[in-house]
């Protein structure tokens, strides 16, 4: 109930606040303003009234302090006086407590009405002869007065440092320390040296033996005044400015103090083993104990001085807080009038000029000084006046037809635009409007909704209508849109959306969507049909070639042909490039291989493209079956495209019937692809390296680098199961890189570790499609650069059949090796096709013989005579030799005989990790 009614009140606020003006909305908010810093400077008021009563309370501590310390200085005189003294003491200690009435009755809270108080002190006094243990407890009831002054005071509560330090030394230290010195000499006294007889020459025997806790407490103490007096000197420049009388006055106080205790000391040390006069006793403890009193005296002094220099700071700050804060309010205040005068004049004129708006005149001028939002707000009201103006115009100067309707579907107006058209076209009003109209307008102004869905055709033109009801005045504006091209163009973008755009043909999607369909209704009629995927076989050569223009003139005119040699009611298809595709219903097996082979022939005769005779042939992938055998047309389309590249792997100019086998196949092979680019994310390669062997000296001449994919699904993969793979895929150009830069570090890393083989080989095997790319030079230089292996200890060996795919090509790529001083050889050579007029041009450096010849070498003297005749014609050409493959002591020894220069075989030794190749080289 009371948070609800908190809330009622709440929001009566908040509405009383919005109903206010403007003006009074500024006034309040500069209250609002004003209030917080009028309680600031309040607050800040009472918190230097409140620190200047402290410095007073401190002054009224010293006053107390000053006549406790005389009354203490006149107790300790009257135990050690002569009778004639005792009374003039005693005349003294009255007039101290004359004076300690006096402050009791202007501060008494300074001192705690308990047990102990002044006129029990006095009584005490007044007694009569006090013994000496009387006049010890009356010191002790006088430092603890003392200690109580101090507290209640503030004296050494204050965290103020300045005056702590002192106090601290004044209230705990000083009065306790006076207390020692009494009961010591008292003491002395009671030891066997009476200072108090006067004795002359009296000497002192050994009476400080069982005194010397006292003597070492006393000289603590002592100590400790002198190194606090000295922290008051040297902490004097850090609080209130430099105090001079504290160093002209307290200073010296506390050198002759320092200076009265060595004294003492020194005859209290030198009685502990010689005679001590008393008098010389008697004079240094009543010297010590006026120097004491004196540096207690000058200490107050000094303490209601640097009070007194607090007090005059806190009182400067507190009028200058005062006056700037006063000033600052008096800024805002007038900045806020300032401001508020700013915002409700311009704030009046723009509700002037409203109202002239409201009473329709609409040619009012607008004139101020606007600022920020209000000359936004300003200029929107007169972009609103432009817009009432404008909006009269609107239908008149609309390019659209444009009326007004009544309730009953009457036309109340009609703009040019609409009787220029019902003119053109020569029509009358009603033959113009929907022929629904009356109903459209009765249901706009009904359910209070525009229409905008209907149509209307007149003539050959499209006209699209809205409706827009006026519901409090009874009356709907009606648009007319000539929209007949925007429906020609989404006719033909519907059109192109499932047609080749080259051929005119169906795309893809509508080839798929056709097929599903045919899928279903096979299904459902237990017919057959048949999908052919064809391709046409070298058409990039014929793009590179002729160019992309002559490339596209082939294509319709394939389609052409291929549409020629269908029968009706088939549907062909182009997915893009050179594919095309074929759907054929009921049909068999036996019809498809018909249909397919009639196609082939009639694609090989030859075209003629821009006066060039061009002959190509296809490759056809046939995929024939119902529906319960295949879930989707994808499905059918993707066995499709698999027998079509086995055709094509096949030498093309052929067809293929799709088997389950081709898509285990296809599918094995996919997922090979992708556990290769997986293995070269994670480094799963490794590099083996095989022993090349110098067959003159029997020492290793270098390695060669033998990649091999460490799977973690399939272990160790050879390289002839993903290499052929890696190369399809392009794969091998990095896959190449790394083995590269492994196999440079590892060789420049023997050279180093091992000695004797700075000048260690390693060859690296390098695929067509490593020649092929863009960036080899950029790696090549990149991998040596890093390894810091020497160019000429590296060899790249490329196969045979490689080079003489593009020998123009190869032999720009091998000169640029071959100018960086790297080592250049042919792999498998005599396995391939190449030409002997091409093999002089070639920088190879070596040729190595393929392990086929050696295997075969003894069982077939052939082998041998082909080994002979490769070494012969390197030898012709200066080249060296290596045989591969050595796997016997008999075919090392055929081989030597032969001149073959380098060996290299499971002989030597297996490819080997890196580890296990470099403890090899160490021990060969």
């Amino acid at each position: 109930m009371i948070s609800k009614r908190v809330c009622i009140g709440e929001l009566f606020m908040l509405s009383g606040y919005r109903n206010l003006t403007i003006s009074r909305k500024l006034l309040l908010s500069n209250l609002a303003f004003a209030l917080p810093m009028v309680v600031l400077i309040f607050f800040m008021n009472i918190s230097f009234s409140c620190d200047i009563d402290i410095g007073r309370t401190e002054l009224a501590g010293t006053r107390y302090l000053r006549s406790l310390t005389l009354l203490l200085g006149h107790v300790s005189e009257y135990r050690f006086v002569d009778a004639i003294k005792k009374e003039d003491t005693a005349e003294k200690v009255q007039d101290v407590f004359a004076s300690l009435d006096t402050l009791h009755k202007n501060h008494p809270v300074l001192l705690n009405e308990g047990s102990l108080s002044l006129q029990s002190l006095e009584a005490f006094w007044n007694d009569g002869q006090l013994d000496s243990t009387q006049q010890e407890k009356l010191l002790n009831n006088v430092q603890d007065f003392i200690v109580q002054i101090g507290q209640n005071s503030k004296l050494i509560l204050d965290p103020a440092l300045d005056s702590r330090i002192l106090a601290e030394i004044l209230v705990s230290l000083l009065p306790s320390h006076c207390n020692a010195l009494n009961r010591l000499i008292h003491r002395m006294n009671l030891n066997g040296l009476n200072v108090s007889s006067n004795q002359k020459g009296a000497s002192t025997p050994h009476v400080f033996d069982n005194m010397q806790n006292n003597v070492t407490l006393f000289q603590s103490g002592a100590e400790k005044i002198i190194t606090e007096g000295k922290r008051v000197l040297v902490e004097d420049a850090n609080y209130y400015g430099v105090s001079s009388s504290l160093h002209e006055n307290f200073g010296p106080a506390l050198g002759k103090y320092q200076q009265a205790v060595n004294g003492f000391f020194s005859l209290v040390n030198k009685g502990k083993s010689h005679p001590v006069s008393a008098e010389a006793m008697l004079v240094a403890g009543q010297r010590l104990g006026s120097e004491c009193r004196q540096l207690f005296l000058i200490g107050l002094d000094e303490l209601d001085i640097l009070i007194a220099k607090r007090i005059t700071s806190y009182q400067k700050w507190r009028l200058f807080g005062f006056a700037c804060s006063a000033l600052a309010l008096l800024l805002a205040s007038f900045y806020i009038f300032i401001l508020s005068k700013s915002i409700t004049s311009p704030v009046r004129t723009i509700i002037a000029y409203t109202r002239k708006i409201g009473d329709g005149d609409y040619r009012a001028p607008l004139v101020g000084d606007f600022q920020a939002e209000l000359k936004t707000l300003a200029n929107d009201l007169k972009g609103m006046v432009k817009k009432i103006v404008d909006l009269a115009a609107f239908p008149l100067e609309n390019p659209t037809p444009v009326f007004a309707s009544d309730m009953f579907g009457g036309i109340l107006y009609i703009n040019p635009a609409a009787e220029k058209v019902m003119k053109s076209l020569g029509i009358e009003l009603k033959e113009f409007l929907p022929p629904n109209h009356r109903e459209i307008v009765s249901a706009c102004l009904a359910g209070c909704r525009d229409c905008s869905e209907t149509e209307s055709a007149v003539h050959d033109l499209t006209f699209s209508w809205n409706y827009y009801p006026l519901v409090g005045q009874n009356i709907v504006h009606i648009y007319a849109h000539d929209i007949t091209l925007q429906k020609q163009l989404a006719a033909q973008l519907q059109h192109d959306a499932f047609h080749d755009g080259l051929t005119g043909l169906p795309n893809r999607a509508l080839f798929i969507d056709r097929l599903q369909q045919v899928v279903r209704r096979s299904g459902a009629l237990k017919t057959d049909f048949a999908v052919f995927f064809l391709d046409l076989d070298r058409f990039k050569l014929v793009n590179e070639s002729l160019g992309h223009e002559s490339g596209d003139q082939l294509l319709k005119t394939a389609a052409k042909r291929i549409y020629s040699l269908v029968e009706e009611g088939a549907t062909l298809a182009r997915l893009g490039g050179d594919e095309f595709v074929l759907l054929m219903e009921d049909v068999n097996i036996h019809q498809a291989i018909a249909a397919a082979k009639r196609i082939l022939k009639g694609m090989k005769e030859h075209y003629f493209i821009n006066d060039n005779e061009i002959s190509v042939t296809s490759s056809i992938g046939i995929v024939v079956g119902r529906s319960s055998e295949f879930l989707t047309a994808e499905d059918v389309l993707r066995d499709a495209d698999t027998a079509m590249y086995r055709a094509k792997a096949n030498g093309g100019d052929g067809y293929m019937v799709f088997e389950d086998t081709m898509y285990q196949k296809a599918l094995a092979r996919l997922e090979m692809e992708v556990a290769l680019k997986r293995g070269l994310e994670r480094d799963e390669f490794v590099v083996f390296y095989q022993p090349i062997v110098d067959l003159l000296t029997d020492r290793i001449a270098g390695f060669e680098a033998l990649v091999r994919w460490q799977s973690p699904e399939k272990g160790l993969v050879p390289p002839g199961d993903f290499i052929p793979l890696a190369e399809e895929t392009n794969l091998i150009v990095p896959l190449g890189r790394k083995i590269l830069s492994m196999a440079c570090h590892q060789a420049r890393r023997w050279q180093k570790d091992i000695a004797g083989n700075e000048e260690l080989m390693i060859s690296v095997n390098m695929a067509v499609p490593q020649l092929a790319n863009v960036n080899l030079m950029e790696e090549i230089d990149a991998v040596l650069l890093e390894s810091d292996l020497p160019a000429h200890s590296l060899k790249i060996e490329i196969t045979e059949s490689g080079i003489m795919e593009d020998v123009e090509k190869s032999l720009v790529v091998l000169s640029e090796i071959k100018q960086r001083y790297i080592a250049l050889g042919i792999d498998d050579f005599g396995t391939g096709y190449s030409s002997l007029s091409y093999l002089h041009q070639f920088p190879f450096d070596t040729l190595k013989v393929d392990r086929s010849f050696v295997v075969e070498m003894e069982k077939d003297e052939k082998n041998k005579q082909i080994i002979e005749t490769i070494v012969t014609l390197a030898h012709t050409l200066h080249k060296q030799v290596i045989v591969e493959g050595i796997e016997t002591k008999e075919q090392l020894d055929q081989i030597k005989q032969l001149g073959c220069e380098f060996g290299q075989g499971d002989y030597f030794a297996k490819p080997l990790p890196a580890e296990e190749a470099g403890n090899f080289l160490k021990n060969s």
